[in-house]
Parts: structure tokens; C-alpha cells; sequence
């Protein structure tokens, strides 16, 4: 899935990845509660891509699975390594891999910001870690006007 295929809806983007032990679900939980308070046709005008940072793991049917428990308009996406970093890059976002501790699972360092696009495709912002599910529908309203 590529931006142009989502031109003329307002686009958030988020990176992350779905083994994220806490700020990945916050922030996707938030997301969800924002877009459950649009009306039906504010929803049909929204689409959101969580773009993972662990394409590793992550492949695209677990992404489904993973999405899926938050809200059905919430994409997962994710590409080759080269690919991930090119995109984030794109939008100033940060990500790297830490080594496993102890035999554990590997963590992914990443920032974490909603990414807005407008409905012409252009970056029209972002909203920081701990953003509400009011200040994200403000913003997408904003955005759809």
C-alpha cells in the first residue's frame, strides 16, 4: 500500500512494531478511541497505516491480527529493512534495534508521533507520545475541512 493509493483521505501514520511492550499498544489504543468518536462519514474519510520497524517479526499476517484488535481501520504495513528505513527516514522518524537482554526477545528503540497527512498527500503535521483521543480527532477534523 502506498500514500497515493489513500490520496484524498486524511492518512495517520504511526511506526511501531507489535512487539512493542507498552508505548506501540498506548498509542494505537488512543488512536482507536479517536477514530471510534468520528461520525461515519468523518471514518470513511480516514485511514490509518501502522508501519512496523521489525519487519523480522512482523510479517504481514501477524500486522493484520495484530491491527485488527484495535480498530478495522487501522493498516498494518511493513517492507524489507531498506524499505522501513527509507520510509521513516522520509518523516524524521528514529528507530533502531537493542540486543536481546538475558536470552530475551531483541527490543526496537523508535520514536514514538502520529504522523498526519492531509488529503492531498502533504505532511500536515504530527502529534507527540501521550497525545488524547481529542487532540487527534481536532487535528483529523481540522485536516478534513
Amino acid at each position: 500500500m502506498a500514500l497515493a493509493d489513500l490520496r484524498g483521505k486524511v492518512v495517520l501514520l504511526y511506526f511501531g512494531y507489535t512487539y512493542c511492550p507498552d508505548i506501540c499498544p498506548t498509542a494505537l489504543a488512543t488512536a482507536a478511541a479517536a477514530l471510534g468518536s468520528l461520525s461515519e462519514a468523518e471514518a470513511a474519510r480516514v485511514a490509518m497505516l501502522f508501519i512496523s520497524v521489525d519487519p523480522a517479526r512482523d510479517s504481514p499476517a501477524h500486522l493484520r491480527e495484530y491491527t485488527a484488535f484495535f480498530h478495522p481501520a487501522i493498516v498494518g504495513v511493513t517492507g524489507s529493512e531498506a524499505e522501513v528505513a527509507a520510509v521513516a527516514a522520509r518523516y524524521g522518524v528514529y528507530f533502531a534495534r537493542q540486543p536481546a537482554a538475558a536470552g530475551g526477545p531483541y527490543a526496537v528503540d523508535h520514536s514514538s508521533e502520529i504522523q498526519l497527512i492531509s488529503p492531498d498527500g502533504r505532511r500536515a503535521g504530527k502529534l507527540p507520545h501521550g497525545f488524547t483521543p481529542e487532540s487527534l480527532v481536532v487535528e483529523i477534523r481540522r485536516l478534513l475541512r
